[in-house]
């Protein structure tokens, strides 16, 4: 499972330890035979590795330990200073899950950070603040069958729940959840969700404004989403307090978006050509809060191709369009990935656009036109994933793979296409043995000049850790210690 790190580099200049790059990580390996000698990175990456029953968390390139063995290493976060990392772990076998800070200046010195719970009780995930002073997590610390919500201080001060006492009759009995992307973008509201009852009430969305001295949360969508249904997604429109989220609000499976102001009514945001009836469902959501829209991958209909779709959140109502035309042809699948460039007021998607099927990136303006291929065609019957603009907004990465993989051959590789020349693409990583390839999950680098990613590329039958450079295409360095295979991974 990729993870959202953050990584740090030792040789770095004051200014790149300040934008939390680590600097240039001793010698690795190398993936590519066919290709030029790679380099390393200007930045480090830190990865969790599995070695003689034990996990452990790493600074990429010269496999510095930073945690000591761990009985599990389940998440982790790089403070955005670069100077410590946040981890949810397990130190000894049947011990409770816990969360520590460690500070890279003292390696292997777990801090705990909050209060020891009681037999049985741990902690279930965190969520780091923006600034990186603050983490959220869920856990049943006390044991009382339900996870609950808490605040602390990276540095240990100030641990306390948020959940208040009972808003609603009868009595909250269930227990909260913390979402990915809890934290408003100004750090000051928190996002949760909760289950009123155990069994038979509804799922609902609560904030809490951290500035408040008490608790202040409340019950956010006001629709029913009953204990079949789910709430997905949820993303925050900039730093305001406002957000929208995918909920499933008939346990069928069919995710709309709804559009929430804090203490207003919620809106629905659907596909243009299914206007409330339930039939079609969102499949990916994007929020670009300098222009206060939605980006999203929806269907209008089961079975029917994805499209791409756009919601302005400016005005009173969501103005919500297609962008480029209904994707209907026979045996069209539509729009599989999507990432938005919020800077450029461009949508990079990949779609079988051309050839039903073949699923190719494009490129299209927010404000609408014709869609653009990206990099040369794909052959017939393959798969472009994994959409990444590098910084600076010049090069597009992709992953393309074959939907069927014919014994003997590469799996996935990996593909730039610089925008000044879109009609032509070049692969990053060396030759993959046959049978290898990359793996899900791919970083584009703080400077706008390679990526990091995972894959099996030698066949060794584990995951290494690679970063390839732009300008030497076709190569890759390798990040991980030799013996050392990759559970996770994380890079700025």
């Amino acid at each position: 499972m990729s993870l959202p790190v953050h990584s740090l580099c030792r040789r770095a200049s004051a200014a790149l330890l300040m934008l939390a790059a680590l600097a240039g990580c001793g010698g690795g390996g190398s993936d590519g035979a066919d290709g030029p000698d790679p380099v390393p990175p200007e930045f480090t990456t830190v990865y969790g590795t599995q070695q003689a029953g034990m996990a452990h968390l790493r600074l990429g390139g010269d496999g510095s330990d930073l945690s000591g063995p761990l009985a599990a290493l389940s998440s982790f976060a790089l403070t955005p200073d670069g100077a410590s990392v946040v981890l949810l772990a397990r130190r000894q076998a049947g011990g409770p899950m816990r969360l520590y800070r460690i500070d890279l200046a003292r390696p292997q010195v777990l801090n705990v950070l909050h209060p020891a719970p009681v037999a049985g009780g741990e902690v279930a995930r965190f969520e780091l603040s923006p600034d990186g002073t603050r983490v959220a997590f869920s856990g049943d610390l006390v044991q009382d069958g339900r996870d609950d919500i808490f605040v602390v201080g990276v540095d240990g001060s100030d641990p306390h729940g948020i959940r208040p006492a009972p808003v609603t009759s009868p009595v909250v009995a269930g227990s909260a959840e913390l979402p990915r992307g809890a934290w408003s973008g100004n750090g000051r509201y928190l996002a949760y969700l909760e289950q009123i009852e155990s069994t038979g009430r509804p799922w609902a969305i609560y904030t809490h404004d951290t500035k408040l001295a008490s608790p202040n949360a409340f019950r956010e969508l006001s629709l029913a989403v009953p204990s079949v249904g789910r709430l997905g997604q949820l993303a925050w429109v900039g730093s305001a307090a406002e957000f929208v989220s995918l909920a499933d609000t008939n346990g069928f499976g069919h995710f709309r978006i709804f559009h929430k102001v804090v203490r207003g009514a919620a809106q629905l945001i659907d596909h243009p050509d299914d206007p409330g009836t339930l039939n079609g469902s969102v499949r990916e959501m994007i929020v670009d809060p300098a222009c206060r829209c939605v980006l999203f991958a929806a269907t209008a209909a089961a079975g029917s191709a994805t499209d791409l779709v756009h919601a302005d959140l400016s005005g009173a109502t969501p103005v919500v369009r297609r962008l480029g035309g209904p994707r209907s042809a026979p045996g069209t699948e539509g729009v599989q990935a999507v990432h938005l460039d919020i800077a450029g007021g461009r949508v990079f998607y990949a779609a079988d656009e051309a050839v039903p099927g073949r699923i190719e990136p494009h490129v299209i303006d927010i404000a609408g036109g014709t869609p653009g291929r990206l990099g040369a065609a794909l052959p017939s019957g393959w798969i472009a994933a994994d959409l990444t603009l590098a910084p600076g907004g010049q090069t597009l990465v992709y992953r393309a793979r074959p939907r069927v993989t014919p014994a003997g051959t590469t799996i996935a590789d990996l593909f730039a296409v610089r925008l000044a020349d879109p009609t032509r693409s070049t692969r990053l990583n060396g030759t993959a043995t046959a049978g290898g390839g990359v793996a899900e999950g791919v970083r584009a680098g703080p400077d706008g000049r390679g990526v990091v990613y995972r894959g099996d590329l030698e066949q060794r039958g584990r995951v290494d850790l690679y970063y390839s450079a732009f300008e030497l295409a076709g190569a890759g360095y390798r990040l991980n210690e030799p013996t050392a295979a990759v559970d996770a991974y994380a890079a700025p």
